[in-house]
């Protein structure tokens, strides 16, 4: 008989705090603002001989340094049909809707989103989740799903299962 487990992992250093707009339409988007932001993650997976899933200090580890990768940074949604960029040597132009932003490289993280929003955030999670871990290294593991939150009461949650 197999025998199968969740587990969930939320730690105090699954945080990070960026600033971001979201795009409600081509011409109405959010004002610049920043969240505090903490990251959920859980999985099912087949327990094995050893008593364990995974080792999921590994898990922890990820998941902690995907959040410093993102901390004290504007997020940018780069695959945004809605957004328009250029850029020299020192700065990124963002154009929407004729406005013009204006952003110093290193404080911008262009991400492949669509949108700056914790369903699309949630999403960016779990797929470096299933990327990392279920492709890789461990095939026990046959769902996941990870939240991410902007602030109490507030969350978007992505899964996956096999």
């Amino acid at each position: 008989m197999k025998r199968i487990t969740e587990i969930e992992l939320f730690k105090e250093d699954f945080k990070f705090s960026v600033g971001h707009f979201a795009i409600f339409s081509p011409t109405k988007r959010e004002n610049l603002h920043g969240h505090n932001y903490n990251a959920y993650v859980s999985f099912k997976a087949e327990i094995e001989q050893n008593g364990m899933t995974v080792d999921y200090s590994i898990v922890k580890r990820h998941f902690k340094q995907l959040c410093e990768e993102l901390n004290e940074l504007f997020l940018i949604a780069a695959n945004s049909k809605h957004l328009k960029f250029r850029e020299d040597n020192k700065y990124h132009y963002i154009d929407f809707n004729g406005e013009e932003m204006i952003f110093l490289k290193r404080d911008i993280k262009m991400m492949p989103l669509e949108n700056i929003t914790v369903e699309e955030l949630s999403s960016y999670f779990l797929d470096k989740f299933i990327e990392t871990f279920v492709e890789k290294r461990h095939e026990n593991i046959f769902h996941a799903k990870v939240r991410i939150c902007s602030g109490p009461g507030q969350c978007g949650a992505a899964e996956w299962s096999k």
